[in-house]
């Protein structure tokens, strides 16, 4: 799950991704306010790799630390 705070992402970006799912709460943005999060699903550890990767561009700032996750995952795997 990725908590969506102060802004959210184009829809239709997010649901280009298999298996990603946006929850949005209809909250109107301000700065530090929750307005919803995405699910990412997938059977196995590599495909949700892929899927997380495929997500838009919005989820590269620093403050969804995606690039910093991606391989702290895979190092907890191995």
């Amino acid at each position: 799950m990725i908590n969506l705070i102060g802004e959210i992402p184009e829809s239709a970006e997010v649901l280009n991704v298999s298996n990603a799912h946006l929850h949005l709460y209809g909250k109107e943005p301000r700065m530090g306010r929750k307005l919803g999060h995405v699910t990412v699903r997938a059977d196995h550890f590599e495909k949700l790799q892929q899927r997380l990767s495929a997500l838009p561009e919005f989820f590269r700032r620093h403050e969804y630390c995606l690039e910093k996750a991606l391989p702290e995952l895979l190092a907890k795997r191995a």
